[in-house]
């Protein structure tokens, strides 16, 4: 297999807005950025931390190379790695990783990056057992996503999995963003538009829907598990 590089940002995407964001965010308070209401639940916090790690669990074998993208301060990565045989966390954001080394101590085997927002440098081709995006490809632009899934196609190993969600459209026809502007407001997909961005690179393999907000906030959220094709696969 040959060694692929990924693709650059265009010269459109602007990923200092994301960083210098996200990097506000998680001084200002990590833990109410990353899960809405838990500013004063610090136990709460580790909790859905070792709840979404067992979720996780049927996709990782013991031998497995994991991606968590949008790591954060590492809440499931923390969780995940005494069941996994590497684990790389992966945050935009500096000031997330810089937490995330805190709040798993020196201890840890987990392997943090600082991307830019577009793209995975820092990982091979083929060389990840199973990716994992919580809550987090909703927040990034569109271009990012697109970006995203071309680098996971990249990096994943034949049949390996991708687990992620992403505002639905189709239901929630009230939701609107500045795609332009704002870097943390969730953007929507059709159902349409994500058969087209995984088609060709992805098999979806589960569906299933989440709903979550208040009022003109309440938004259904559709969550996927998707497993890589082969090249030129249709």
């Amino acid at each position: 297999m040959s060694e692929r590089k990924p693709a650059p940002p265009p010269e459109h995407f602007n990923t200092g807005d994301m960083k210098r964001d996200w990097d506000a965010r998680a001084r200002a308070c990590a833990r109410e950025y990353i899960l809405t209401g838990f500013a004063d639940q610090p136990e709460g916090f580790v909790r859905s931390g070792r709840e979404a790690a067992a979720s996780l669990l049927a996709f990782c074998a013991p031998g497995a190379v994991v991606l968590d993208l949008g790591c954060g301060v590492g809440r499931v990565a923390r969780e995940l790695e005494a069941y996994v045989a590497e684990i790389h966390a992966v945050d935009v954001s500096a000031e997330m990783i810089r937490q995330a080394r805190e709040y798993v101590g020196p201890g840890s085997r987990i392997r943090f990056h600082v991307n830019d927002g577009f793209t995975l440098p820092q990982l091979a081709v083929g060389s990840v057992d199973f990716a994992f995006s919580l809550l987090t490809m909703h927040h990034v632009t569109r271009p990012a996503f697109e970006s995203y899934l071309r680098e996971l196609h990249r990096i994943l190993k034949p049949g390996g999995r991708f687990w992620f969600s992403v505002v639905s459209r189709d239901r929630s026809p009230a939701y609107d963003v500045d795609d332009a502007r704002d870097t943390f407001t969730g953007r929507s997909y059709s159902d349409a538009e994500l058969d087209r961005l995984l088609r060709g690179r992805f098999q979806e393999e589960r569906r299933w829907f989440t709903q979550s907000g208040e009022g003109h906030w309440r938004v259904t959220y559709v969550n996927l598990v998707v497993g890589k094709l082969c090249e030129g696969a249709d």
